[in-house]
């Protein structure tokens, strides 16, 4: 999805500079009243040069307008990470939010465009900047703003970045360090936003925490060194986030610091509903969590649960030690793709209708679930070794390479002093393309062939126990 992009020029007029109208840019008095005056002269662009300017109560926006800071425009490094790069820095030391986008006001807003500033908060704070409180915030565009510190540990408080109603708009280099939470998405009804380069890092609780709405779009997005989880989707009692499609995702030490939250966790609460959620080309540097009570990094980096249609495409995954991918309940029409990946075990008992696909994914433990990928020849080769000690299932799922060769599903098991034994619960069915798979057991091993002289195709084993 691509927005059509409202841009800085279609806002023309007369330019109110806040220090004409009495703003200090030492940081030493409060510029609230000022700022307000030149808000409330109605020019169309308000400019912040370079300096501190400190804030005492929350600057409300109704109108179309350009808030405009010192930095460039073009985005090359201003995400507002330091003063030097930001130049301009409002200081907030209210307790509500210091930017409110059609905050107490009953009519929606367009045509809002904040770019280059920086914001400093405090621990009582509400949050930075809040979009579309009540009402509707369309084409809008939020470019190259830092947050930083705005770290109420309360309920919905101490965020970032908060959006509410909010819809057709950009959000561009947004840079968000030192919150509560980072990006809090979808306290009520949003649409068709677009995220760009956003990064967010070293927040207490979550990096980004998507609620409702439907039509959101990541590009080379950020979640780095978040407290808890670096990534919540999880609607609530009768909400819905669907169609969410993020590109080029990095997710890096999240959840370090929490006992029993994943790095990234994608489910629903009650009769909420989470579906259609893509990852294209997504990186994760993150490790299993620590479990406190067990003293073990298991829980894992990524969790699924009461969830249809979420899918990762090609992921590229660094992860030591790792319980990866843990699926709970109802985790269905999902896919997860990884290649050259090592070292990462797939659980949980919850898959249905889905598929997954990781190069190597070594059975770690008899007592979890997990895949398999293996090559298969026109000849029986030792392909699964059973453990002991296990009843469960095994499916097979042939071709992952694009030379399809059919399905099936086994019953094995294996006693703690007996052999392997493997019943077919539904034979192998293939596409028409020609191929087909059969197997035999050979001692504790299952094998698989196929029937075409000199090919070699993949296959994927997924085991899942039921003893």
């Amino acid at each position: 999805m691509s927005l059509t992009k409202v841009t800085y020029s279609m806002i023309d007029g007369p330019v109110a500079n806040v220090v004409d109208f009495g703003a200090d840019p030492t940081g030493v008095t409060d510029s609230y009243p000022a700022v307000l005056a030149a808000y409330n002269s109605n020019a169309p662009i308000i400019q912040f040069p370079a300096g501190t300017f400190k804030m005492s109560q929350t600057l409300y926006i109704n109108r179309g307008i350009l808030i405009n800071g010192s930095g460039a425009e073009d985005g090359s490094g201003n995400n507002g990470q330091s003063a030097g790069v930001a130049s301009t820095v409002l200081n907030y030391i209210g307790t509500g939010h210091c930017i409110d986008v059609v905050g107490s006001f009953t009519e929606g807003v367009s045509n809002v465009h904040l770019s280059n500033f920086m914001i400093n908060g405090n621990v009582l704070a509400d949050g930075g900047l809040y979009i579309g409180s009540g009402v509707l915030a369309t084409k809008c565009t939020f470019k190259n703003l830092g947050i930083f510190s705005f770290a109420n540990p309360a309920e919905n408080k101490g965020y970032g970045v908060g959006i509410a109603g909010c819809l057709e708009s950009v959000f561009e280099n947004v840079y968000v360090h030192g919150c509560h939470d980072g990006f809090n998405i979808g306290f009520s009804a949003c649409t068709t936003l677009e995220f760009r380069s956003c990064f967010s890092r070293v927040n207490s609780q979550y990096g980004w925490n998507i609620r409702q709405g439907n039509g959101y779009s990541f590009y080379q997005c950020l979640a780095e060194g978040n407290n808890k989880t670096g990534l919540v989707i999880n609607p609530p009692n009768g909400k819905i986030v669907s169609e969410v499609s993020f590109y080029s995702w990095y997710s890096e030490a999240n959840g370090l610091d929490a006992d029993t939250f994943p790095a990234v966790l994608i489910r629903t609460t009650g009769t909420g509903i989470c579906q259609s959620i893509y990852f294209y080309s997504p990186i994760f540097y993150d490790l299993s969590t620590y479990n406190v009570s067990t003293g073990v990094w298991d829980i894992a980096c990524i969790r699924l649960g009461f969830v249809s249609g979420v899918k990762f495409f090609n992921a590229g995954i660094s992860s030591i030690n790792s319980n990866f991918l843990e699926c709970e309940t109802l985790t269905t029409n999902c896919e997860f793709t990884a290649e050259n990946v090592s070292g990462v075990n797939i659980t949980g008992n919850g898959i249905q209708n889905s598929r997954i696909r990781v190069n190597t994914a070594p059975i770690q433990s008899p007592t979890l679930s997990a895949f398999v990928r293996v090559n298969v020849t026109d000849a029986f080769t030792t392909s699964y070794a059973i453990p002991v000690s296990i009843v469960g299932q095994l499916q097979v799922v042939g071709g992952t390479d694009g030379l399809y060769g059919g399905t099936a599903l086994f019953l094995i098991s294996r006693s703690a002093t007996g052999n392997a034994g493997v019943a077919a619960i539904t034979t192998f069915v293939g596409d028409g393309s020609g191929y087909t798979l059969s197997y035999q057991l050979s001692g504790n091993n299952f094998q698989l062939k196929h029937n075409q002289a000199g090919q070699t195709i993949q296959a994927d084993l997924f085991f899942l126990p039921t003893a």
